[in-house]
């Protein structure tokens, strides 16, 4: 494995039911017929049986993996994929941005694999060789913002010295006069990464997501509630010991080149999702209105309340982007309204799959009485109050660890029941 780099060479195996721990390393074909994490967590599964259809996704011999790759964690990529056995009964494959996956590669690991079911709520706990399974009952129940900001505080690693990405001996000898590369102190006032389940993911709901950072999410599949059916509130990561890069400095050159063209991409960088979708699927006709019973509006100002512009002067706060990622394409937000019960809550702008699925088609943007077929008369603050809706809503699903995807297709489709 020695001549391996970007890899770490071991992934851990967390036993809940036995309290186990134990170190797979994976071998050397291995890393490089399934590289990367999605792929790896792919072969363990089929390889371990998961995969049949008499294995309960619910139940103690499913395993969720945690996984990341070669260069997760070294600028700019920030992902982290699950791979396990869906609620549905099929795979799940679901990936997320966020710091935690440069954590657990800085923690000196390539995945984590959760086994079984304890007997009672727990977390794991993970700082770079150390794995512990800690007790959670103090933080089930609790929303994905209360856990996560209670746990993070609690893995915390010692002051350590660690040397910079790149070294003097990786620069040429001008550049390396001009940029010292002095090792920086890196102290326990940083704090650790969460991925954490709300109380969807507790009570099992299949469309439960696992979170991190209040708004990043593995989605779709039911993730989450796979973590619920094992009492396993959340995995906390505190990792120092940087990335096994074979070239840093090719490397960082390379990355140069990359973050150079994300900056010249004017929309994402400042509106992330929001600045793209919203013109483009009401146009083609494929924006989701009221379950899909309209799929554009007739008059296409009605739209504008999801444009990038308007939610950057209703409620935008600042930029938030993944670890070396010149992107920003997460935007908290504080929500503008007239309702108390919204206003001033803090979430983030919707992404596109958000504007659609718990903005249009749950009917949010037209004013009252009317239909996506009749002129839009609403004024400013009637599309900030359709915006604060939408972003409300997006709160609820994030802070109960719920996918907004699904849980919009089917309020939506209760809408329509109700409706008709």
């Amino acid at each position: 494995m020695a001549a391996l780099k970007g890899v770490w060479g071991k992934i851990a195996r967390v036993n809940l039911s036995t309290g186990e721990v134990t170190v797979i390393e994976p071998p050397e074909e291995v890393y490089r017929k399934y590289l990367g994490g999605e792929a790896l967590g792919l072969y363990y599964l089929f390889k371990e049986g998961i995969v049949d259809p008499s294995v309960d996704p619910l139940g103690p011999q499913n395993m969720i993996q945690f996984l990341v790759g070669p260069v997760t964690g070294a600028a700019p990529n920030a992902r982290s994929v699950i791979v396990t056995k869906s609620a549905y009964n099929f795979l799940c494959v679901s990936t997320s941005g966020g710091r935690a996956a440069a954590e657990l590669k800085f923690a000196g690991w390539d995945g984590i694999q959760v086994v079984g079911k304890a007997e009672k709520p727990v977390y794991i706990a993970v700082i770079d060789d150390k794995i512990e399974i800690r007790d959670a009952s103090h933080v089930w129940g609790k929303n994905t913002e209360e856990a996560e900001t209670i746990l993070q505080k609690e893995v915390l690693s010692p002051l350590e010295q660690r040397e910079s990405i790149l070294r003097s001996a990786d620069m040429p000898e001008k550049w390396a006069a001009l940029h010292p590369a002095e090792k920086k102190g890196i102290g326990a006032k940083r704090l650790a990464a969460v991925w954490v389940i709300g109380p969807g993911g507790e009570k099992q709901v299949w469309y439960a997501n696992v979170v991190t950072e209040g708004a990043r999410a593995h989605g779709r599949y039911g993730a989450g509630a796979i973590c619920g059916s094992k009492n396993l509130k959340a995995i906390v990561i505190r990792g120092t010991k940087g990335h096994p890069l074979a070239d840093k400095a090719r490397f960082l050159e390379l990355t140069r080149t990359i973050q150079s063209s994300e900056k010249g991409d004017y929309f994402w960088r400042s509106y992330g999702t929001a600045g793209i979708g919203w013109m483009e699927a009401n146009m083609t006709g494929g924006f989701p209105i009221r379950n899909w019973q309209w799929e554009s509006w007739a008059d296409p100002s009605t739209v504008l309340t999801l444009n990038g512009p308007f939610m950057d002067v209703a409620s935008f706060v600042r930029k938030q982007a993944c670890p070396g990622c010149a992107l920003h394409c997460l935007y908290p937000t504080q929500i503008t309204s007239a309702a108390p019960l919204m206003n001033g809550a803090l979430t983030d702008m919707p992404d596109w799959e958000a504007m659609g699925m718990v903005g249009g088609n749950l009917g949010f943007l037209e004013m009252p009485g009317t239909t996506p077929d009749d002129p839009y008369t609403g004024t400013h603050w009637d599309r900030a109050e359709a915006l604060a809706k939408n972003q409300f809503v997006t709160r609820l699903h994030d802070t109960y660890g719920l996918d907004y995807i699904e849980g919009g297709a089917l309020l939506a489709l209760l809408m329509e029941l109700r409706q008709r």
